[in-house]
Formats: C-alpha cells, structure tokens, sequence
C-alpha cells in the first residue's frame, strides 16, 4: 500500500476507494465528523486544530516525568517537573479541550479535558499534598490507587479510540500501560514495575510527538504528508 493510500483516510470520511484529496486546513484526524459537524467550508478554516497543542502539552510533562520513573534522572528533578505539569500537562491541555469543544468534537474534549485535570491534580499532589503523608511508603501507596484509577479511566477511552485514528489507538494502549506498571510498583514497592512503567511512558512521548507532528505538518502544507490513518472510514455516531 503506498504512502498516498494511507494517508486518505486523515481527510473527513473519505472512502478507501476515493482518489486522495488534499486536507482541508482545520480538519481534525483525530475527529472523522468534524467537517460534518461544523458546517461549511469558511466556518472550517476559521478554527485551528487544538489536537497539535494538547498532544504536545501532553507529552512534554510525560517526557520528563518518566525520565525519572525510568532511572535516567534522580528524584531531585521533579521540582523540573512541576511547571511543566501545571502549564503544559494540565493548563495547554484544557485550551486543547476547549478549542475541541468549539468544533463539536466530543472525544477530543474528554480526552484533553481529561488528561488536563489529571496533570493539574498530579502537580497539586506534588506540590502541596505529598509532605502530608507519614511516610514515603504511605504516599506511594496513595498515589498508586490513584493511577490505578486513572489506568481504568483510559481503558475506557482507548476503547473510544477505535472510532479515531491508528496512532490515538496506540497513544491510549500505551497509557494504559504505563498506569498498569507504575501503579503496581508504586503500591508493591517494586522499582523494577516502575522502571519498566517509565520506559513505556518514554515511548508515549514519541508517539504523542508523533501524533502532533502530525496534525501540525499535515495542516501547515494543507496537505497528508504525515501518515495517520483513520481506523473506521466509514461515517458512524
């Protein structure tokens, strides 16, 4: 299959059989129904895809804190960890949420919502609640019961994602992942389980970069030169 074929897919609800049509700026691989949604042609390009933004919010905060998780840096860098937790994880992926939200993309809005309150919570957390605990242990404990909960959250949405794009599918899979390993070592003190949680979560940042690349690249040239397909072409509600 060439490049051009699987590339397609990013514009609207092309069909597989339809010749490849260049994409219009402000359509939303990650939203097959946006340009349904929206309406027409000049109401598209006045709004901007949010998507670059959050998955890059996203992924930077991801990047540095699994840094840590995964042995590369010390514990002494999670004050380095902070800002970008509250200003790119949690503040960058709100404005995300809320830009999906303008261009009537349910999915977009829950996931950067989503994931923007949970960067927001993890910083306060740090920052203000961790010195609360008795003890190291105790803190661990309470934080691997809260990634376990968010794990179970993004079971959810990954199943959502089979409505988006291949790349979304394995960003989610992968998240999954990495709440799973580091909420097991966390709650059974196993470094071994969060090491191998931040690993994944180093390979989350490339496919986060990946993706936002993606939507910047694809939408600056007004054009697929990014592969991303769309896992279910077909129009569905």
């Amino acid at each position: 299959m060439s490049a051009t074929d699987d590339l397609s897919a990013t514009d609207g609800m092309a069909p597989a059989t339809s010749p490849p049509r260049a994409m219009r700026p402000g359509s939303d691989p990650y939203d097959p129904l946006a340009d349904s949604r929206i309406g027409s042609e000049a109401t598209v390009r006045t709004l901007a895809n949010p998507a670059a933004l959050g998955l890059a919010g996203f992924s930077l905060a991801n990047l540095l804190l699994n840094l840590i998780n995964a042995g590369f840096l010390g514990e002494t860098a999670i004050p380095a960890v902070l800002p970008l937790a509250l200003f790119c994880g949690g503040i960058a992926q709100l404005m995300a949420a809320i830009g999906e939200y303008q261009r009537g993309n349910t999915f977009g809005t829950t996931a950067f919502g989503s994931y923007g309150a949970f960067w927001l919570a993890l910083w306060a957390f740090f920052a203000f609640r961790q010195s609360e605990f008795a003890t190291a242990t105790a803190a661990n404990h309470a934080l691997a019961m809260f990634l376990l909960c968010w794990a179970i959250w993004t079971v959810l949405v990954w199943v959502a994602s089979f409505r988006t794009s291949l790349v979304l599918n394995l960003l989610f899979l992968d998240l999954i992942g990495v709440f799973a390993f580091q909420a097991a070592g966390l709650g059974f003190d196993n470094t071994s389980l969060v090491r191998i949680g931040g690993y994944l979560g180093i390979l989350l940042s490339v496919i986060g970069f990946y993706a936002a690349l993606e939507v910047v690249v694809n939408e600056t040239f007004g054009r697929p030169l990014i592969p991303n397909r769309l896992l279910t072409p077909g129009p569905a509600r």
